[in-house]
Formats: C-alpha cells, structure tokens, sequence
C-alpha cells in the first residue's frame, strides 16, 4: 500500500503546484515584481532588502515549477530567476483586474505588510493609492486596537472569579484558568499598546510620499 500512498501524494502535490497561482497572496506577487526588476537571487533580496532566504527561496522554487519563473544555476548552490512569459501575465492579469489593491494589507499582519503595500502601489498604481493604503492601514489597525481593548477588559473581568476559585479549592485546575487569564489579559493589553503605537508610525510613513521618486517605466521582461 505504501507505493499507491506515494503516488497519492505526489498527485496531490502536483494538483497544488498547479493551482497554486490561482489565488497568489502579496507576498509571492512582491517577490515575481522584485525578480522582474533585477533582483533575480535570494542572496540579491537578502543583501539588498534584507529578506530572509527562508522567506524567498521556498516560494521562488514554487513559483518556478508553476511556470511563473525560469531558474539558472549559479556558483555556490544559488538560482538565478528570470519572469517568464506566463508570469508577466499573471502579473498583469492581476494588477489590470484591481485585485492587487485587495491585497494591499494583510489583516494578521497590518504594520509588517504597509511598506510592501506601499511599494506595489508605487511601483503600480500612482501616488493617490499609496496614501490609500495608508488610510485603509491605519483604519485596520484602530479596529484592531480597540478589538483588543475590548478582549482586555472582558478577560480581566475573569480574573477576580478565578482567583477566588483558586484561594478556595487550591486545585491544580482553578491555579490553571488563573495563569492562563493573567496571561491572556497581558498579551491582550499589550497587542493593544503596540498597535496603537503602529498607527503613530504609519503617520510619519505617510509623510514620506512627498519623496518618493518616479517609479521606473514598466516593461515585459520575460523570457
């Protein structure tokens, strides 16, 4: 049987590898702009813009075996990435149909994902959805502030109850809903700090836009 469950996998992941486009995320879109425009190797999106290796060599091998990128070997175990035909495509597809802008900001991750957002809407769109997507940022992150507040409040009403609880029984279970309520009541408090403190710093982000120089002229590239 272990043959015919390989060969279920494999299948599986060749459907995966297929559709995995279908719905690109921003960050494998951020990563097919940057190799359009020359930086072609993890090491060049490591040295120049500091990325991770783990979060570009994973995707880039992804998004070669989708088609989407050729890769040519190069000293020191590196790749070398070059647009293909189909990726100039779907980076069109994608930009002329607007979903990009749906995909200015990531709602778990609303502050790291502002300066990529800003960056495509620069390289693509103009001035006027840069500042959109600052707006669109910091409103996301007021609600998540007070989202937070709120989850705050309502677990440090908890406490009180739970730690009577513990005091009276002394069980090992009344001790773990105490822990576990400080815990969560801190951690609320504190995501609601610092993303407070976010929306101050998207503010002077916003004062940025004046200086941001023309986007270069965009040209198919593909090979």
């Amino acid at each position: 049987m272990l043959p015919v469950f390989k060969t279920d996998v494999r299948a599986q992941v060749t459907r995966m590898q297929e559709a995995y486009f279908e719905d690109p995320n921003p960050h494998h879109l951020f990563l097919l702009v940057l190799v359009k425009h020359g930086l072609a190797t993890p090491y060049d999106m490591l040295s120049k813009l500091g990325l991770g290796v783990g979060a570009t060599s994973s995707p880039l091998k992804r998004m070669e075996k989708a088609g989407l990128l050729t890769g040519t070997s190069q000293p020191r175990r590196s790749t070398r990435y070059a647009i293909t035909e189909k990726g100039e495509e779907e980076l069109r597809s994608q930009i002329e149909s607007g979903r990009m802008r749906h995909w200015w900001i990531e709602e778990s991750y609303v502050y790291r994902s502002t300066p990529r957002a800003m960056f495509l809407s620069w390289l693509y769109s103009g001035p006027k959805q840069i500042s959109d997507c600052v707006d669109v940022a910091m409103q996301e992150l007021r609600f998540l502030a007070h989202k937070k507040k709120q989850e705050a409040q309502a677990i440090r009403e908890t406490i009180p109850r739970f730690e009577a609880n513990c005091r009276h029984s002394g069980l090992a279970d009344d001790e773990g809903l105490l822990v576990a309520a400080v815990y969560q009541w801190l951690k609320a408090e504190s995501d609601a700090a610092l993303f407070t403190v976010q929306i101050e710093a998207l503010k002077t982000m916003g004062l940025l836009l004046a200086n941001l120089p023309s986007a270069p002229k965009q040209k198919s590239t593909a090979v």
